[in-house]
């Protein structure tokens, strides 16, 4: 928390893919690695994470995508992408396709792909 004296910085940037009705599809950018840092962030900005206990509301969204019984029943968070110093001294880049369950909340018909 601020004011104490091991608090430390973190930078997130938010960009909004798309709106939808109670959420929207939201690509975070973290500039700094804190824990739980985005999900912190989001929480803060009053719009946590889809079914995140711990600093959302539930930790089973009842929110459907209007076609099917898709309940989201873990936390909508994922990392599309990551690049980080590798020892040997490159840079290591990793990607991970939108995981299956998602795809529900998010319009196939859109482009919503992660940028690079």
């Amino acid at each position: 928390p601020d004011g104490t004296t091991d608090a430390k910085e973190a930078y997130t940037s938010f960009v909004v893919l798309d709106r939808r009705s109670g959420y929207s599809v939201v690509e975070a950018r973290p500039k700094t690695g804190r824990t739980h840092q985005v999900r912190v962030h989001l929480a803060a900005l009053g719009h946590p994470v889809l079914a995140d206990s711990t600093y959302g509301r539930s930790s089973m969204w009842p929110l459907t995508p209007g076609v099917g019984d898709h309940v989201l029943t873990r936390q909508a968070l994922h990392a599309w992408s990551i690049t980080f110093p590798h020892p040997a001294g490159h840079t290591l880049q990793l990607h991970a396709p939108i995981p299956e369950d998602f795809l529900p909340w998010i319009d196939k018909d859109s482009q919503l792909r992660p940028s690079k």
